[in-house]
């Protein structure tokens, strides 16, 4: 697999390398610090998968990273961040990115939004000012039908490997879909999660 990364950092860079490797075996990686760079290395090697960082050279700036995808072709894209920016988040999803990350997220969390990636889905995190502010309890409602149905089964007591037989999915997309819950339900581990949603059920 041919991989484009503009990162500047180098332990950021090699925990995505040995992941990538995990998953897929060799790679072979371009790295750029910054978007003259990267669209250089896409116009001669193109790309199957590219990683871009919005804290790395010029590709905060406006219309850069989008540069990026519009020359990605038919790789996806799935940006990064030091922490969830609201800004960043909507111009990544915006420009047509497939996933937003960010560089505090869990190994297996960034593994499993890779996996996502890769497997033709998206992966966006839910921020604060996405949720019901003016309703405290609303955050039920904001989850997909997926991470309904994932939510029901753990209020059942369900672990992540009995919820993923059930629906006929990977651990790692159920590990997804309960991060997701967990951060519209501000709650700190899954058991406060089951405790809000029974509180709104009652």
């Amino acid at each position: 697999m041919r991989t484009l990364l503009v990162e500047d950092q180098p332990i950021s860079r090699d925990v995505l390398c040995s992941l990538l490797k995990a998953r897929v075996g060799e790679i072979d990686s371009c790295i750029a610090e910054g978007v003259d760079e990267a669209v250089r290395c896409l116009g001669v090697h193109g790309s199957d998968l590219i990683f871009a960082d919005f804290s790395t050279g010029d590709v905060c700036d406006a219309g850069r990273f989008e540069e990026i995808v519009s020359n990605a072709g038919a790789a996806p894209v799935i940006a990064l961040d030091r922490r969830v920016v609201g800004a960043h988040l909507k111009r990544a999803m915006g420009a047509g990115a497939k996933a937003y990350i960010t560089k505090t997220s869990t190994r297996e969390l960034i593994d499993a939004a890779i996996g996502v990636v890769l497997a033709g889905g998206v992966y966006f995190p839910q921020t604060p000012s996405d949720e019901a502010v003016e309703d405290p309890i609303g955050w039920v409602q904001s989850l997909s039908r997926r991470q309904t149905q994932v939510l029901a089964l753990m209020m059942r007591g369900r672990s992540n490997r009995d919820i993923a037989t059930e629906l006929g999915v990977s651990v790692a997309t159920i590990k997804l879909h309960v991060h997701a819950i967990l951060r519209a339900a501000e709650a700190r581990n899954r058991t406060e999660a089951v405790l809000k949603a029974q509180a709104q059920a009652g």
